[in-house]
């Protein structure tokens, strides 16, 4: 089979996203998790970390954030710990 020499205009991209969102292009995170160390567990640790904070910000308790991720109580507690010694610092 022949190869075809592709510009890389003309090349056939489909945009398929990840599990994250559905396409590359319009992507609304800052950085790619195929870019990341540990992928999507390290990206997916930054995206509940910002969250918890604004939950709880927002008054809601931690058990209601830990049903709402389905994760335990402590996991909760544990990231908002770390968030706040960063904030210390």
């Amino acid at each position: 089979m022949p190869r075809v020499a592709y510009d890389p205009e003309d090349y056939p991209y489909k945009d398929t996203g990840c599990s994250l969102h559905p396409q590359c292009l319009t992507c609304p995170f800052p950085r790619c998790r195929y870019e990341l160390h540990s992928g999507i567990r390290k990206m997916g640790v930054v995206i509940l970390s910002g969250e918890l904070t604004r939950l709880r910000a927002e008054g809601q308790s931690v058990d209601e954030i830990a049903q709402r991720f389905s994760v335990n109580k402590r996991t909760v507690y544990r990231h908002l710990r770390e968030l706040l010694k960063v904030a210390l610092k």
